[in-house]
């Protein structure tokens, strides 16, 4: 692993599975997969990953929590975009 995860920490990643409750993204430098569940995606409401990201899109996201033995990793997107009023 190239880089040190720790919760709190904005890494970039790359969207490659895209599902009804979320996005899986490959965090660069790394070999996690993380899951940015629907309501981490934006802050304004979505029905579904796919009417804001695509697979393959590059993005930023903040590493909302780590698992402790499996490599699990809850990811934000958007605390790493302004808050929408």
């Amino acid at each position: 692993m190239g880089q040190e995860l720790i919760v709190g920490k904005r890494v970039i990643g790359r969207v490659i599975q895209l599902m009804p409750f979320g996005a899986f993204v490959a965090i660069e430098d790394s070999d996690l997969v993380g899951l940015v569940r629907i309501p981490e995606i934006s802050w304004k409401p979505i029905k579904h990953p796919q009417d804001v990201l695509s697979v393959d899109q590059m993005v930023e996201a903040e590493i909302l929590a780590l698992g402790p033995e499996n490599g699990q990793v809850s990811l934000s997107i958007k605390r790493c975009q302004p808050d929408i009023p």
